[in-house]
């Protein structure tokens, strides 16, 4: 779906002069869903929650805030996939999304698109299967390779800090040895609030000074702000680095700056933003 495409259904909706910016941003992320992952995937897993969406997207009848975050979420997939599709591996990209659950792969699109923020070479690796070679994203950045492994965890998962050592154990398996890499790990964000921080920020804590194979976890977390007495609000994103004990200072600085300029939004570097 590239700009000509684009501008063809702007130009069809504004026709009228009734379109409201909103109403078209939420048309073309479908149409950009739509299009790269097929028919019946977009009929089956956005249109309808199924296999695939189950988890990460909820019908209306869930409320205002169930409403919000689901509408946002797609807009952003739409984004991402048009953002990402001119990169080689942008096609196995899409069959790995095609049989995986859109709350792992969609923040995955997110985070390949985050990293392009920086300066760099980002490249999407390959499943190996393999113990130590599993990792999903590489930033190379000159003769420096950073591993990148991305997990998600579903709005629904109770927080527990065993949960959160086990997701990044599970992590740390993936990266090769020999090399440190950053972690994204997006949580619910029930888990951030009176009295979680402290327990959330230990259970990182007990579970990177184990391994010396994460330099860093940026955590990051959707809040929902709806506008008070109305069914309006939005989602905003946000990213809290981590540095584990046996991190390197150089990765470290990477996680901040990074960090620094996805809460500014200082993403020239990245693919422009296509609606």
């Amino acid at each position: 779906m590239y700009e000509g495409e684009i501008l063809r259904i702007t130009r069809e909706m504004q026709a009228d002069g009734t379109v409201s910016r909103a109403a078209l941003r939420e048309v073309l992320a479908h149409e950009s869903v739509r299009t790269h992952m097929g028919q019946d995937w977009y009929e089956a897993n956005i249109r309808s929650i199924g296999p695939a969406s189950r988890g990460y997207l909820y019908p209306d009848t869930e409320g205002t805030a169930a409403r919000l975050i689901s509408r946002h979420r797609v807009q952003q997939l739409g984004m991402r996939l048009h953002q990402l599709q001119a990169h080689p591996w942008f096609d196995r990209f899409l069959s790995h999304m095609s049989t995986s659950q859109l709350s792992g792969s969609a923040f995955e699109a997110d985070i390949l698109t985050a990293l392009m923020a920086m300066p760099g070479q980002v490249v999407r690796t390959e499943e190996a299967g393999k113990r130590g070679q599993d990792f999903d994203i590489s930033v190379n950045m000159g003769t420096r390779r950073i591993p990148v492994e991305v997990k998600t965890k579903d709005d629904d998962t109770p927080f527990s800090e065993r949960t959160v050592v086990k997701t990044v154990k599970k992590a740390s398996s993936q990266l090769p040895v020999g090399e440190q890499a950053v972690l994204f790990l997006r949580i619910p964000a029930a888990w951030i609030g009176p009295g979680l921080d402290e327990p959330y920020t230990d259970a990182l804590f007990d579970a990177t000074r184990q391994s010396s194979k994460i330099a860093a976890v940026i955590t990051v977390v959707d809040k929902t702000h709806i506008h008070e007495g109305t069914s309006r609000g939005r989602v905003h994103r946000h990213y809290q680095p981590f540095k584990s004990p046996n991190g390197a200072e150089d990765l470290w600085k990477f996680a901040l700056t990074l960090t620094q300029f996805l809460e500014l939004d200082l993403t020239l570097l990245a693919p422009r933003l296509p609606f």
